[in-house]
């Protein structure tokens, strides 16, 4: 197995996951939603604070059929899940955000989205 570091943009994740080239793979990962609210509303300061958090590990591989480079979720789902559920606005903002409580992602400013959107995440890929 070889591994290589990167970094990608939230933007990216969730392009990425709406469009399945980054898919959660079952077979080794936990089941989604497992995060309470809390902890999902925590981890979203985290970005808005733009506090670093642990690197997620991907499986990156050709798919046959298609040719096209997918990427598999090894380690780091609830993190990526809980991101694209709040881009999806459907998470709001707790106590913890401050003047923000209450707000989902279209609620904020165009430059705090953008300052989400731009949050670079470090992927680890495994081939």
């Amino acid at each position: 197995m070889k591994t290589k570091s990167g970094h990608m943009s939230i933007a990216e994740i969730c392009e990425q996951i709406d469009n399945k080239s980054l898919m959660v793979n079952r077979v080794y990962q936990r089941a989604p939603g497992l995060w309470p609210g809390p902890a999902q509303r925590y981890f979203i300061d985290t970005i808005i604070n733009e506090y670093p958090f642990q690197s997620v590990y991907l499986h990156e591989y050709v798919a046959p059929k298609t040719r096209k480079v997918k990427k598999d979720i090894v380690d780091g789902q609830q993190r990526l899940t809980t991101i694209h559920s709040f881009i999806n606005n459907e998470i709001r903002l707790g106590k913890e955000s401050g003047p923000l409580k209450g707000k989902r992602f279209d609620d904020l400013d165009e430059d705090m989205q953008d300052l989400i959107l731009s949050y670079s995440v470090a992927n680890i890929y495994l081939t």
